[in-house]
């Protein structure tokens, strides 16, 4: 969900991102399409997608707990 999304994203930094794979050029650079489409940019959002599935199984496994206990 978007929700889930802003979540994890509030604990990743683009720019750190960015600028620990070696894209820190692109971050200044003011054609978006060429940062949007860079392969750090397709790692990024692959390292949220990784973080959103993460956050999503440690939701469902608290989930389950409460419910096992009744």
């Amino acid at each position: 969900s978007q929700l889930r999304i802003m979540k994890v994203v509030g604990n990743l930094s683009a720019t750190e991102f960015f600028t620990k794979h070696g894209g820190s050029s692109l971050l200044n650079d003011a054609d978006t399409r060429k940062k949007y489409s860079s392969r750090v940019a397709e790692l990024y959002k692959e390292e949220l997608a990784r973080r959103v599935k993460e956050d999503a199984t440690k939701c469902n496994f608290r989930a389950g707990e409460y419910e096992n206990l009744s």
